[in-house]
């Protein structure tokens, strides 16, 4: 009786996937990771390849962690944990800045350095100017920063 209950929900059209909502982002981050989940509209929800649907979300490096619920009878939301900047990274050649998170990620561009934020490498004026700025390594500023 129980095998017969699986079949039905695993393989009948009768749970189907008729939204993919998300929690935790909005706008274009949200866009992407419905995008890059690849839930097709109609597939059963039984059937629903939560690792499979988050290994493909955690592509995007702004994404730190994906939860797939699904929603009987007929959704699934993913509710994703954001990497939250710890840096900001001016690389050699880059035509933009880019957030580092403190794990090391980098993750997202931006043209301007936010009000507040660290930036990385300092200038050359904060190097001759203090000592202590010298000392630091890239993964030592982001751990002091976390």
């Amino acid at each position: 009786m129980l095998g017969a209950a699986i079949v039905l929900l695993a393989y009948l059209p009768i749970f189907t996937v008729a939204t993919v909502s998300v929690e935790g982002a909005q706008g274009e981050v949200a866009e992407q990771a419905v995008s890059q989940a690849g839930i097709q509209q109609g597939t059963p929800l039984a059937r629903v390849d939560s690792d499979g649907v988050t290994e493909r979300v955690l592509e995007d490096p702004r994404v730190l962690s994906v939860d797939v619920d699904r929603q009987w009878p007929d959704s699934v939301v993913l509710r994703l944990g954001l990497r939250a900047p710890a840096i900001v990274v001016d690389q050699d050649g880059a035509d933009s800045l880019q957030f580092a998170a403190a794990d090391g990620v980098l993750y997202d561009e931006v043209e301007d350095k936010p009000p507040g934020s660290l930036l990385w490498p300092p200038s050359e004026e904060m190097f001759q100017r203090n000592r202590c700025v010298r000392r630091f390594t890239f993964r030592r500023l982001l751990a002091v920063t976390s």
